[in-house]
């Protein structure tokens, strides 16, 4: 059996591994595995920095929607929030794992004005995050995404810093 396929599985397995795997692991975003090696290696204070601002970044995403995540609880709209966070949660019972870079949230076609409504009451705009900010999508754009794809175009929003 090859030695990395080995190694990977004594950390899945709570074991120790015979070799140092930590760079690999690091490189590839193996993040929880790489939790998993005991004793300091040179990547143990960029994971632990890595780590503490993936849970801040995490936290202040879900601060940031919960004034959505109330309204839509206030107009019975079905919703579940999906992968990141809260797949880490179920898969490794604690949220912050996994790297995440947004929210997502899966509903219902039939509330999307109602969503889209909510989500421009909380501040957030279908569009993307640039360089000069966040840039709403045109009318195409956003036509596009709703003809090509099951998702609708993202909502995104410029927080305070």
């Amino acid at each position: 059996m090859n030695k990395y396929i080995e190694a990977v599985r004594d950390l899945a397995n709570e074991k120790q591994t015979s070799f140092d795997i930590s760079e690999i692991l690091y490189n590839h975003g193996c993040i929880y595995l790489l939790s998993k090696i005991k004793g300091k290696n040179k990547y143990t204070d960029r994971l632990k920095a890595e780590n503490l601002l993936n849970k801040i970044c995490i936290n202040e995403r879900y601060k940031t929607c919960s004034a959505v995540f109330r309204e839509f609880k206030e107009n019975n709209i079905s919703y579940a929030v999906i992968k990141g966070a809260v797949l880490s949660a179920a898969a490794y019972n604690n949220p912050f794992c996994r790297q995440s870079g947004d929210i997502d949230i899966l509903i219902n076609r039939k509330d999307i004005d109602k969503i889209k409504e909510i989500m421009l009451r909380n501040g957030f705009v279908q569009g993307k995050i640039t360089e000069n900010g966040v840039e709403p999508f045109s009318r195409k754009e956003i036509l596009f995404q709703t003809a090509m794809s099951h998702q609708t175009a993202p909502f995104v929003k410029k927080n305070k810093q």
